[in-house]
């Protein structure tokens, strides 16, 4: 949302996200050439049945964020217009918490967790323009943490991993 976001210079109508991840996916399931730090690789295609139900998947997906969102204007967390850039706070909150756990049962040092805090309140500021921004982000991926990773594919742009090497799954 937050790249179709960026292109349209603000909020995007769900019918056309969900026009645009569909037509995002089936091109990506077509296979293609990936450079990376492995080397050039050519991605196998993805049958159009996993291609489908993925499409189904993710513009579902796109169905419970908006939800999430119309709940957060309802409620004020979002005003109008507003919508969620991305969901990494969550992470980000955790990462926080998981410092300050590892400190208290003596797993870390204080200057270890220090850093970690800090680190992740940076990344949160490159991230977030406000709280308000911040919390809303921590609210959809709190909402959203078990199709974590959907979420991100979907705000990141992130598509299917190339294969490894030898030709297992990663």
């Amino acid at each position: 949302m937050d790249l179709l976001a960026g292109d349209f210079g603000g909020y995007v109508e769900t019918g056309y996200w969900r026009e645009a991840a569909a037509r995002v996916l089936r091109q990506r399931a077509l296979g293609n050439t990936v450079i990376s730090s492995e080397g050039v690789t050519r991605t196998t295609p993805v049958p159009a049945a996993e291609t489908e139900t993925h499409v189904k998947g993710v513009q579902h997906l796109i169905g419970r964020i908006t939800r999430y969102e119309a709940r957060m204007r309802a409620d004020g967390i979002l005003g109008d217009g507003q919508y969620v850039t991305s969901a990494d706070a969550w992470d980000l909150g955790r990462a926080s918490c998981m410092a300050r756990w590892g400190l208290s049962t003596r797993h870390g040092t204080l200057p270890e967790a220090e850093a970690a805090v800090i680190e992740a309140g940076h990344l949160a500021a490159r991230c977030y323009e406000s709280w308000q921004d911040f919390s809303a982000g921590f609210i959809l991926g709190r909402c959203l943490a078990v199709r974590q990773r959907e979420v991100r594919q979907l705000v990141r742009g992130d598509g299917h991993r190339p294969p490894n090497p030898d030709g297992r799954p990663r």
